[in-house]
């Protein structure tokens, strides 16, 4: 190897260095502003404007603008401000405490109010202005100031309505009631109570279902005494309703109607096929949970006898149903009837 080929020796390498590296000094004062405060900066400004936005988005609804412009001439203020009230009125109540409490201002029922019977004044009503009535009556549900919006529940619930009205005044109705009796009171309001009962004698089996649900919800002595009425009516649906809502009251004086749905659900069939067998399939199971959620209300407050025999029929269905979440669900119920305590009151008080 040649002299010009052999690797350079540590000598020469160190040779070709600068004699002295520079020195090292502490970082300034503007190079550490640079490196951390100013990033923290813009971080906290960051999150300053997210607070900032979420406030402004779970923030008071000007409801005092919206009212007003329910009462404009112009339809498109008027249905995207009821459309605003509507949505505020739920964003509000899912605040609790911490909300504005629209439902119970009467300023805003008494414009849903107006706005709903100032619909109403129309006879003929293309799908547009039905949609429009049917959002008006949902919103009047969710209102509790019913001294304001009374005039148009009253009005809507009135026979010579269309069904369809009657029946989602109906629901209306049962929302606000539904509310009431969350916080242990009660729709103590003759007129309206007059009404649902006077709908509850419809030809109309549905609104005599709505009737019922209603009725179970408002209680009081005269809501009970038509519910009684009603665990007699020969549509089926309107009975269990009616049973539901004594039990929902604690009372066993609709445990005949449980056993008949207990006793029919053994009998189903084990495939359901066409689409009119299907639809009928999902009823029957949607009447067998409300009455096994109803068995289960009332468990305590029945007999010996009747825990044994409805414990019998349960676990007759255990082994039938087609349907493995009811099947568990009916064990569930059962194990509970077989633990419940001695029953406080006799069965139909």
């Amino acid at each position: 190897m040649s002299s010009t080929d052999s690797p350079s020796t540590p000598s020469q390498a160190d040779a070709a260095l600068p004699e002295h590296l520079p020195p090292v000094e502490p970082p300034s004062a503007s190079f550490i502003v640079q490196l951390f405060l100013v990033p923290a900066i813009i971080v906290a400004v960051v999150i300053g404007l997210y607070v900032l936005f979420g406030k402004l988005a779970a923030g008071d609804t000007d409801w005092r603008q919206l009212v007003s412009d329910i009462k404009s001439d112009n339809p498109n203020v008027r249905w995207r401000a009821a459309l605003n009230l509507a949505e505020g009125l739920d964003s509000d109540e899912a605040r609790g405490l911490e909300g504005q409490h629209l439902a119970s201002i009467p300023e805003i029922a008494t414009a849903l109010n107006d706005l709903t019977l100032q619909q109403l004044k129309s006879t003929v009503r293309n799908d547009e202005q039905q949609q429009q009535l049917a959002f008006l009556l949902k919103a009047l549900g969710r209102m509790d100031a019913v001294d304001q919006i009374r005039p148009a529940l009253r009005t809507t619930l009135d026979e010579t309505q269309e069904g369809e009205i009657r029946k989602q005044s109906l629901q209306a109705i049962a929302m606000i009631a539904g509310r009431r009796q969350a916080k242990g009171e009660s729709l103590s309001d003759p007129e309206l109570v007059d009404a649902v009962i006077a709908a509850s004698q419809s030809p109309d089996p549905v609104l005599r279902q709505h009737a019922a649900f209603a009725l179970g919800l408002i209680g009081g002595p005269i809501g009970e005494s038509r519910l009684g009425e009603l665990l007699e009516d020969p549509d089926e649906m309107t009975r269990m309703n009616a049973a539901i809502g004594f039990a929902r009251a604690g009372s066993p004086r609709g445990l005949g109607v449980f056993q008949l749905v207990l006793k029919q659900s053994a009998d189903w069939p084990a495939q359901a096929n066409s689409p009119r067998e299907i639809e009928a399939a999902f009823e029957k199971q949607l009447m067998l949970r409300n009455a096994l959620q109803a068995i289960e209300q009332i468990g305590p407050k029945l007999t010996p006898a009747d825990r044994t025999d409805l414990a019998a029929q349960l676990a007759q269905l255990e082994s039938t149903l087609p349907d493995q979440a009811l099947r568990l669900r009916a064990k569930e119920v059962r194990i509970g009837l077989e633990k419940a305590s001695p029953p406080t009151a006799e069965r139909g008080t």
